[in-house]
């Protein structure tokens, strides 16, 4: 399991590259609906092997994928602003990923 987590991880990291690149520049790329969708298949892949945690939404990592996840909304939303939600949810992707795992696994509730 541990490895197909990693796999996971590494595939959604592509596709979350890929995205920036079509939000950087979107006539540049033929497949972006691909690219979208890939990116969000992936991440629910994700999600649901977090969730098998039965404590994960009563964890900081589990607050902190909320909050991710009104992030994406509010892309979808305000489409204007995607590109600057775009690089808040890649800071704070990455400030919890390599937060300790005392403070991402900290029950909150």
């Amino acid at each position: 399991m541990r490895w197909l987590s990693v796999l996971l991880r590494a595939v959604h990291l592509a596709f979350v590259l890929a995205l920036g690149i079509v939000l950087h520049s979107p006539e540049s790329l033929t497949y972006q609906y691909e690219i979208i969708v890939a990116t969000g298949l992936s991440g629910v892949s994700l999600l649901a092997m977090e969730m098998s945690n039965k404590l994960f939404f009563a964890e900081l990592a589990g607050l902190s994928m909320i909050a991710k996840l009104c992030m994406i909304a509010a892309m979808a939303i305000w489409m204007d602003q995607a590109l600057v939600l775009y690089w808040l949810i890649i800071l704070w992707s990455a400030f919890f990923a390599h937060a300790p795992r005392t403070f991402r696994h900290k029950r909150w509730k």
